[in-house]
């Protein structure tokens, strides 16, 4: 590529020169290096979700939808079609909260403090993200008033809750917790003391009040009892400042508390397993405004949170758990490794979708066999909700563990380059390019069978995604447009443009 990879994927820095280790370092001086294992798991992050959709659509078009009326343990499903559900309820568990996690993380491993420095870091984040979702914008739109007819405000409603909410939510959640970002980095500079610590933390406490009323008032979880899903976001947020700005006589005692802080961080989330979920009788597993939904933005907004506080203070837990006998640890783990396979235990019978995420609800999803069954105590009041938090995050943990010890390398510059930054091109394509293919195999060329076709669906829709990034990639303006570069490339290929036309381009 003639300009430089910083597409709205990736940490934030420009295009590294990579040590043998796989490390990047920053082109400036100054500059943070590059986190490749980071962009791999952000990467694969996108195609769990790519996956993940495309075989929504051969389930919708195979007539496998509706596990109400069609149980996955009867026909037409057939072991084939049970193990991709498996496979995609799997990876919902994890690829949502992961990616929100990552994100989190690079926040922290951009961030600067100084004058201006909120407003810099914000129109970065703008730069990259508004142009690729104004591009998703467009493109979705024109598959929905074509393929569904939607128009008017039903067309607005198809297109920002479709597959491309991430990217207008995780440009919010970045906003909204700027405040918290810059308490705990403060914290973490030992600058409790100072006028900027106070008015970000009385901004953050602003903003959690708005939340939790918007969020209270719109779905009434107070109401149906639910309290523990609204408190978490408080209660987690504060409670965390409070352990950072605790850390201020450093040393030891600092680093404790520090590492206190992202422990809290990741525990409290369970906050939200504290009710059970409403049930699919209630709650349809696909309708993106249930009381559901509450649960699942709360999740990706603690997990940013955690992924935040965990770069902050990586080096006071390192100096923390020093002491720790790690190797005796996973000694022990893996004589207990009999119980690892719990937590890939599928629960079929009361697993269901949380709008982009997948958890366990208190009544059977359908009856096995076609007799009634009794409620399982396990999955009882909090139970459900609450073995899908710790199966999400042993999951997280396993692959970022993978991910740091494996894949921190670029492979080879042009695989790197290329694969982390078509990945938001991937996303924004796939999904108006699965459906009709989708439907051309089954109705067009026969291809009935659910597994078969789902990967030709999935052959397909790759190679038209990648041919797309190609043509958006080829000119530093579309590449721009389409989140593959920063915007300086685009304004100094169209200075150079103007150059060479006498002013005009």
């Amino acid at each position: 590529s003639p300009y430089r990879y910083r597409g709205v994927l990736s940490s934030g820095n420009d295009e590294p020169a990579v040590d043998q280790d796989g490390v990047g370092e920053g082109v400036e001086s100054g500059q943070p290096p590059r986190l490749l294992w980071v962009d791999w798991s952000r990467t694969q992050a996108v195609w769990n979700v790519v996956c993940g959709h495309c075989w929504w659509v051969t389930r919708d078009e195979t007539k496998l939808s509706g596990f109400l009326q069609r149980p996955r343990n009867a026909p037409p499903w057939d072991e084939s079609a049970r193990l991709i559900q498996y496979m995609v309820f799997q990876g919902a568990l994890f690829t949502i909260p992961l990616f929100f996690l990552v994100s989190g993380y690079l926040a922290s491993h951009t961030l600067r403090t100084g004058p201006g420095s909120a407003r810099r870091f914000l129109m970065r984040r703008a730069a990259r993200i508004l142009p690729p979702f104004s591009l998703a914008v467009v493109v979705t739109a024109i598959y929905f008033a074509v393929n569904r007819k939607s128009s008017g405000m039903q067309l607005a409603s198809d297109v920002f809750l479709s597959q491309i909410w991430f990217l207008w939510a995780l440009a919010l959640i970045q906003v909204l917790l700027t405040p918290f970002c810059f308490a705990v980095r403060l914290c973490t500079e030992r600058r409790q003391n100072t006028r900027q610590f106070f008015i970000c933390v009385f901004l953050h406490a602003a903003v959690v009040g708005v939340v939790d009323a918007v969020l209270d008032m719109a779905w009434g979880v107070s109401a149906s009892g639910r309290v523990g899903w609204v408190a978490s976001f408080p209660v987690v947020s504060c409670a965390v400042l409070l352990l950072m700005a605790a850390a201020w006589p450093g040393g030891r005692f600092g680093d404790v508390m520090r590492t206190g802080a992202a422990v809290l961080a990741a525990v409290g989330t369970f906050m939200l397993g504290m009710h059970a979920m409403c049930p699919l009788t209630e709650c349809d597993e696909l309708d993106r405004l249930s009381l559901n939904t509450v649960q699942a933005i709360l999740l990706i907004v603690l997990m940013y949170l955690c992924g935040f506080v965990a770069r902050e203070v990586q080096d006071s837990a390192v100096r923390t758990l020093s002491g720790i006998p790690a190797q005796g640890l996973a000694v022990l783990a893996y004589l207990l490794s009999s119980y690892w396979s719990a937590f890939t235990y599928w629960g079929e019978q009361y697993s269901r979708n949380n709008a982009w995420l997948t958890t366990y609800q208190e009544d059977p999803v359908y009856n096995m066999a076609d007799q009634q069954v009794e409620a399982d105590p396990m999955m009882q009041g909090a139970g459900g909700a609450s073995w899908a938090l710790g199966r999400m995050w042993f999951w997280v943990i396993a692959n970022l563990l993978f991910a740091r010890a494996f894949c921190n390398t670029q492979v080879h510059p042009f695989l790197y380059r290329h694969i982390n930054s078509s990945a938001i091109v991937v996303f924004v394509l796939h999904y108006p390019f699965a459906q009709p293919i989708c439907e051309g195999l089954y109705r067009v060329q026969g291809v009935t069978h659910p597994a078969t076709l789902l990967f030709a669906t999935l052959t397909c829709t790759f190679v038209l995604c990648f041919v797309g990034y190609a043509l958006l990639a080829s000119n530093p303006i579309t590449a721009f447009i389409a989140g593959i570069v920063p915007s300086e490339d685009a304004a100094a290929f169209v200075k150079k443009m103007r150059r060479k036309g006498g002013g005009r381009v």
